[in-house]
């Protein structure tokens, strides 16, 4: 990651910390989670959130909103989901929506992280 890139994600985070420490708190957990699984990810700013990408390919991302935050697969519409956890009807994409940091650990977000890496 670039210098520049680094600043703004560094930006991105600090901003989220000075609007919500609840959901700095969440938005922490998860980029672990995610630099965790997948150290190889290249981690940036697009679409005003943070996402992970391989090969010039998104793998997920995390974005804030007012209510919650989502995690955001890009090839989520290949995974299987008997649980009916993810979200979203499009062609490619699926979310999680995070309201609480129990979610991460309720939703599964750990395995869906996996997935999407696998298909790196």
């Amino acid at each position: 990651m670039s210098s520049l890139e680094s600043e703004k994600v560094n930006q991105f985070i600090e901003d989220t910390q000075f609007q919500s420490p609840e959901k700095y708190e969440i938005l922490v957990s998860l980029r672990k989670l995610i630099k965790q699984a997948g150290p190889h990810l290249i981690e940036g700013i697009k679409y005003g959130g943070l996402i992970y990408s391989c090969s010039n390919t998104l793998r997920c991302g995390i974005f804030v909103y007012k209510n919650h935050l989502s995690v955001e697969f890009g090839q989520g519409a290949e995974f299987l989901d008997p649980d009916k956890i993810l979200e979203g009807k499009g062609k490619y994409r699926r979310h999680i929506k995070i309201s609480e940091i129990d979610d991460i650990e309720k939703k599964k977000v750990g395995n869906f992280v996996k997935k999407a890496i696998e298909l790196s």
